[in-house]
């Protein structure tokens, strides 16, 4: 069937000037941080000129401290010339305070281009640009990070758990699940979710949804 459609008007609309549709053909380019056994497990974008991706990154100086034929870093930032590596302390158990170790960040996220927030298990660092502010413990393994202030915001966790911040502490927030959740989203304070599907060990534990309602995850 054809459907043909005739339209009659006096005063057209005003053609807008907008861009031409884009094309496929980008051009990557590809950065190799560290050396064998280096791996980013998550990024946050901020600009073109600022982004920042936490993980394990070796490089292939000695390290004179722990007497080590490779420097470990868990976090790079890119400054539009160069990928600067960064050591971001965190301790071998959380509620001490000895010994600072840039053990690998599996969870980065930046609510503008200062406040950042950078995890290891349960233990959470506040940044300010590249100084670190102060450290905080929450009873959730981390995976994932989102909210719309450093003041707000929530963590999920591989041990099925979330948490939300207020500005003064953590939180966790009750659920029925116990699986790995794999991603946590939001659009404002009352639009929240958590996703549950393949868990970070390759099992299938069945997919769900969690949507945030009234502070409870349902």
């Amino acid at each position: 069937s054809v459907f043909i459609i005739f339209s009659n008007c006096q005063n057209p609309p005003e053609l807008i000037d907008q861009p031409d549709t884009t094309s496929h053909d980008f051009v990557w380019t590809f950065d190799t941080i560290g050396v064998w056994g280096s791996s980013l497990w998550s990024e946050a974008y901020i600009a073109p000129n600022n982004i920042w991706a936490g993980g394990e990154i070796y490089t292939d100086e000695p390290d004179t401290f722990f007497h080590t034929s490779t420097t470990q870093y868990n976090a790079i930032h890119w400054d539009g010339n160069k990928w600067n590596l960064f050591k971001i302390g965190f301790y071998s158990f959380c509620d001490t305070n000895y010994l600072l170790i840039p053990y690998p960040a599996r969870a980065i996220y930046a609510f503008n281009d200062t406040d950042l927030v950078i995890a290891h298990y349960n233990q959470i660092v506040f940044m300010n640009g590249e100084e670190r502010v102060k450290h905080e413990c929450v009873d959730v393994d981390i995976i994932k990070i989102w909210g719309p202030s450093i003041n707000n915001f929530w963590v999920a966790g591989l041990d099925g758990k979330i948490a939300h911040y207020d500005g003064f502490g953590f939180t966790i927030q009750g659920s029925e699940n116990t699986q790995p959740l794999l991603d946590l989203f939001g659009l404002d304070r009352d639009h929240v979710w958590a996703v549950r599907g393949w868990d970070y060990y390759g099992y299938n534990n069945g997919s769900l949804l969690l949507e945030l309602v009234n502070n409870e995850w349902q």
